[in-house]
């Protein structure tokens, strides 16, 4: 399966792609964030980005994911915090039902913020 970089999707797989995305973005992430007490400031945390590659099934679900690269740009949290935020931004991809047009696509993507410091 090849993998697709986001300026590669279809005008259908984007849109699609931008719903699973915003919805993650908007209910998932700062409930992360929250959760394990990082704050996107210039101060405790400048950038929480994760470059990933995410294998999409032929049934909708997450087949396999690959973190590629990590930029956590929050100089007071322990590996341990790192490790748990990430476990925890991957949850909603992991859990997700994809839409039908993203169905057996393998999608190499940065999910995350970066702030303006």
């Amino acid at each position: 399966m090849k993998t697709l970089k986001i300026a590669e999707l279809n005008p259908k797989q984007m849109e699609d792609w931008k719903s699973v995305f915003d919805q993650w973005l908007m209910n998932n992430f700062g409930d992360c964030l929250r959760a394990h007490d990082f704050k996107m400031d210039c101060i405790d945390c400048g950038n929480v980005i994760m470059d990933v590659v995410l294998e999409i099934g032929a049934s909708g679900g997450l087949q396999d994911y690959t973190i590629l690269h990590v930029d956590f740009d929050c100089s007071n949290k322990s590996e341990e915090q790192i490790e748990s935020l990430k476990r925890c931004m991957m949850t909603y991809f992991i859990r997700n039902d994809y839409p039908k047009s993203l169905k057996g696509v393998k999608l190499e993507t940065r999910i995350g913020r970066v702030t303006k410091c």
